[in-house]
Protein backbone atom coordinates (compact mmCIF):
# COMPACT_ATOMS: atom_id res chain seq x y z
CA UNK A 1 0.00 0.00 0.00
CA UNK A 2 1.85 3.40 -0.75
CA UNK A 3 2.38 6.43 1.71
CA UNK A 4 -1.24 7.86 2.25
CA UNK A 5 -3.28 9.24 4.57
CA UNK A 6 -5.72 5.92 4.55
CA UNK A 7 -2.63 4.00 5.21
CA UNK A 8 -1.62 6.03 8.16
CA UNK A 9 -5.24 5.74 9.41
CA UNK A 10 -5.16 1.95 8.41
CA UNK A 11 -1.83 1.21 10.48
CA UNK A 12 -2.89 3.70 13.31
CA UNK A 13 -6.46 1.19 13.68
CA UNK A 14 -4.69 -1.57 13.76
CA UNK A 15 -1.83 0.01 16.44
CA UNK A 16 -4.89 1.00 18.47
CA UNK A 17 -6.53 -2.06 18.62
CA UNK A 18 -3.38 -4.28 19.45
CA UNK A 19 -3.04 -1.91 22.10
CA UNK A 20 -6.38 -2.54 23.36
CA UNK A 21 -6.15 -5.81 23.37
CA UNK A 22 -2.75 -5.87 25.47
CA UNK A 23 -1.25 -7.29 22.08
CA UNK A 24 1.68 -5.05 21.32
CA UNK A 25 5.00 -6.92 21.22
CA UNK A 26 8.10 -7.74 19.16
CA UNK A 27 6.79 -8.29 16.08
CA UNK A 28 3.96 -5.35 16.15
CA UNK A 29 6.77 -3.11 17.18
CA UNK A 30 8.76 -4.20 14.62
CA UNK A 31 6.20 -4.01 11.28
CA UNK A 32 5.45 -0.45 12.80
CA UNK A 33 8.79 0.46 12.18
CA UNK A 34 8.89 -1.37 8.99
CA UNK A 35 6.29 0.71 7.67
CA UNK A 36 8.76 3.73 7.30
CA UNK A 37 6.14 6.06 8.39
CA UNK A 38 8.11 8.70 10.98
CA UNK A 39 4.78 10.75 11.74
CA UNK A 40 2.31 7.76 12.41
CA UNK A 41 5.33 5.94 14.10
CA UNK A 42 6.08 8.87 16.76
CA UNK A 43 1.78 10.11 17.27
CA UNK A 44 1.23 6.41 18.62
CA UNK A 45 4.42 5.53 20.16
CA UNK A 46 4.74 8.87 22.09
CA UNK A 47 8.96 8.20 21.29
CA UNK A 48 10.79 9.05 18.77
CA UNK A 49 10.81 6.86 15.46
CA UNK A 50 14.78 6.86 15.54
CA UNK A 51 15.46 5.51 19.07
CA UNK A 52 15.26 2.82 20.86
CA UNK A 53 11.69 0.82 22.34
CA UNK A 54 11.67 -2.05 24.89
CA UNK A 55 8.71 -3.48 25.86
CA UNK A 56 9.13 -2.41 29.22
CA UNK A 57 8.70 1.43 28.46
CA UNK A 58 5.19 0.53 27.04
CA UNK A 59 2.24 1.01 29.40
CA UNK A 60 1.56 -2.44 30.99
CA UNK A 61 -1.72 -2.55 29.57
CA UNK A 62 -0.16 -2.66 26.05
CA UNK A 63 1.78 -5.40 26.35
CA UNK A 64 -0.48 -7.24 28.97
CA UNK A 65 -1.09 -10.39 26.58
CA UNK A 66 1.91 -11.05 24.85
CA UNK A 67 3.89 -13.95 24.59
CA UNK A 68 7.12 -13.74 23.15
CA UNK A 69 8.78 -16.61 21.36
CA UNK A 70 8.06 -20.17 20.31
CA UNK A 71 9.31 -21.81 23.96
CA UNK A 72 7.18 -19.40 25.90
CA UNK A 73 3.95 -19.77 24.02
CA UNK A 74 4.16 -23.91 23.58
CA UNK A 75 4.54 -23.36 27.91
CA UNK A 76 1.18 -21.34 27.84
CA UNK A 77 -0.97 -23.92 25.78
CA UNK A 78 0.57 -27.34 27.51
CA UNK A 79 -1.35 -26.13 30.93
Amino acid sequence: MPDSESRGQVVETIFRKCAKDGMVGQMVLRQLREMQMEEVYENLMGKSFWGDVDLRDLPQEWTCNVIEGKRMRRKQFRR
